[in-house]
């Protein structure tokens, strides 16, 4: 009995053995069939993500080539499918949304890109002249377009919202599709329209001289406001600068204004005299970190106002020592230190006259270096280049310079054959500037070498406005050019926002 009892229990016990092996042999499977589900999923996942970063990547060049496209795309990739959305945001910026999809697997990208417009002279209230991202090439410009209007184009163009805007000696403001030139709207007022527009949310800014000042809607032309000093009416020359709700201007009426960008009224403490019947063809140039407007005038002053009333900031203004026609520039260039001391950095502001002088100021008004040389007239203004810490200014002796921010040292020209009136504008490592030459010019700011030039056959006193991969620019012979380079979009997707979720 005892014998079968233990052979019953052994039998017993290798049957329990056996389940058991058989069990942990299941479980074995099933963690090897759901790590095997797992790694799929993960591999499905990753390949989402890659195409929805190849979403991003296709929306972009579209987005350079032409602002106003919002559709949207389905598109089927690699296996998968992209669905690209787009958003519009505040201050030139775009929301992309790119959803990969591939095997059940799903990827959400966001990412937020600034759509290269350039929305008044020197592209922003600090007059810098540099925008980003931009994708131009020069060496690879050629003319898409040209449109002909009734007189000379000393206007600089503004390009926002795929339009670009500009004024005509034939007394007209006009409107044109960016992408093609095609007509869309102009206004015509009493004079000619030396300003050049700024252009802010709907609507568009420019003064004339016939002695308005004129608000428009960007979309039908249609006149929203205008202000005309009835009493002294004189020419609106001076390019507006749009900040925080409020357009600043000037009139050859000798006052600076501060008008409600949608009212068109005056703000409390403006205008601000400078002197009566003074002109005053140089822009007003903000520092929007420190709230003060500087503005350069004929009788030789240049000036810094407080944004908030119109006031003077004690320690100006400066005697530049002949006319003042540029529009300042102002850089943040940063702190620098040399073996642990602060050696400089900050806000600086850069100006010019028809002296020939070139200055660097701090905000409270002390010079901090001058360039004096026989640089003769200047009408161009000073532009910035953080990336070389450089400023550049055409003049009336023939000759582009560069100028260290630092000390102001010039080491870097081209020669040109006639005055150099165009403000340049910079991109990377590239100037763009007009000339009395004839020329469009495009040089290297390393060695100022040029690596693209075309002829308009008139004088070229507009300032390009870079967009994108687009230049556009303005000629006495009375056309508005486009010039474009191929879509070269790199480095211009910051990631903002990811999110994500996988379903197997």
């Amino acid at each position: 009995m005892y014998h079968h009892n233990k052979r019953g229990a052994i039998l017993i016990m290798a049957i329990g053995i056996v389940l058991f092996l058989l069990l942990l042999g299941l479980l074995f499977i099933n963690i090897l069939t759901t790590d095997v589900q797992v790694s799929a999923g993960l591999e499905n996942s990753t390949i989402a993500f890659y195409i929805a970063e190849s979403g991003l990547n296709y929306a972009l060049p579209m987005i350079d080539y032409d602002s106003s496209w919002r559709t949207g795309v389905n598109m089927n990739f690699n296996g998968g499918n992209f669905v690209v959305t787009l958003i519009d945001s505040d201050g030139g910026t775009v929301w992309i949304q790119s959803v990969g999809t591939y095997k059940g697997a799903q990827r959400t990208i966001k990412a937020k890109v600034r759509v290269g417009n350039w929305p008044m002279f020197k592209y922003g209230p600090e007059r810098t002249g540099y925008s980003f991202p931009q994708h131009i090439v020069a060496q690879q410009l050629q003319q898409k377009w040209y449109y002909t209007t009734g007189g000379e184009i000393n206007s600089s163009p503004a390009v926002d919202r795929s339009r670009v805007v500009f004024g005509s000696d034939d007394h007209k403001v006009y409107c044109l599709r960016a992408t093609d030139g095609e007509f869309l709207w102009s206004y015509t007022t009493g004079g000619p329209v030396i300003s050049s527009p700024a252009i802010y949310k709907e609507y568009v800014y420019v003064g004339s001289d016939d002695g308005t000042f004129y608000c428009f809607n960007i979309i039908d032309g249609n006149l929203v406001w205008s202000y005309r000093n009835t009493a002294n009416p004189q020419s609106w020359q001076a390019s507006p600068a749009v900040w925080n709700d409020v357009v600043y201007t000037a009139s050859n009426d000798g006052k600076v204004y501060a008008f409600d960008y949608l009212t068109g009224a005056i703000k409390t403490g403006w205008p601000y005299l400078i002197g009566a019947n003074v002109g005053i063809f140089s822009s007003p140039a903000i520092d929007t970190t420190h709230d003060i407007l500087y503005i350069g005038a004929d009788n030789g002053y240049f000036y810094a106002l407080n944004l908030l009333n119109g006031s003077m900031v004690p320690g100006w203004p400066f005697d530049m020592d002949g006319a003042v026609k540029s529009t300042a520039c102002i850089s943040d260039s940063g702190y620098w230190t040399k073996r642990g001391v602060v050696m400089g950095g900050g806000t600086y502001i850069y100006q010019s006259s028809y002296a020939g002088t070139v200055v660097s100021f701090y905000p409270n008004g002390t010079r901090r270096w001058l360039a004096k040389k026989l640089y003769g007239e200047i009408n161009s203004s000073p532009v910035y280049s953080a990336d070389a810490d450089e400023i550049y200014v055409g003049s009336g002796n023939k000759f582009i310079y560069a100028f260290s921010c630092v000390d102001g040292k010039t080491n870097k020209s081209y020669k040109t054959k006639h005055a150099v009136d165009s403000t340049p504008a910079v991109q990377n490592d590239q100037l763009f500037v007009g000339n009395d030459d004839y020329y469009v010019t495009a040089l290297n700011i390393v060695t100022m070498k040029a690596q693209f030039q075309y002829n308009t056959g008139g004088n070229v006193d507009s300032s390009p406005a870079i967009y994108g991969n687009n230049m556009y620019v303005g000629s006495d012979n009375g056309r508005l050019y486009k010039f474009a380079s191929q879509v070269t979009p790199t480095g211009t997707i910051n990631l903002i926002e990811e999110s994500w979720r996988d379903t197997f």
